[in-house]
Order: C-alpha cells, then structure tokens, then sequence
C-alpha cells in the first residue's frame, strides 16, 4: 500500500488509463492476494510482490 499511488501512476500513464481506476483495480487486486502469517492470528499482511507484478503485467500488459 506504501508504493500504491507511484505504481498506480506508473501503469496507468504505460497504459493510457484513468490513473483512479488503475489505482482502484491494484488495491483490490492487493486485497485479495494479502494474508498474514499463521492464517492471520498474528503480524500485518503480506503480499507477494514478484507475484503482484506477474499479476499487474497480466492485467495490464507490458510496461512500455
């Protein structure tokens, strides 16, 4: 969530998109991949970001 609105920006400017609605599609897309260790009795969510990223270019395509 940290990095959301620069990679939102990045990819929507890549793509020619609405920046918000990128933004929009990312953070859903982040919620439902997060989990927290030990199915989530303990620590904050984690999210897979080399995953996170194969899943962005599968949304999206290739960065230009």
């Amino acid at each position: 969530m940290f990095q959301l609105d620069r990679v939102a920006a990045a990819w929507a400017k890549d793509t020619k998109r609405d920046p918000a609605m990128v933004r929009a599609e990312i953070s859903a897309m982040l919620h439902d991949t997060a989990h927290a260790p030990l199915a989530g009795l303990v620590g904050e969510p984690m999210v897979n970001v080399l995953q996170m990223n194969l899943d962005l270019r599968r949304k999206f395509g290739s960065p230009a």
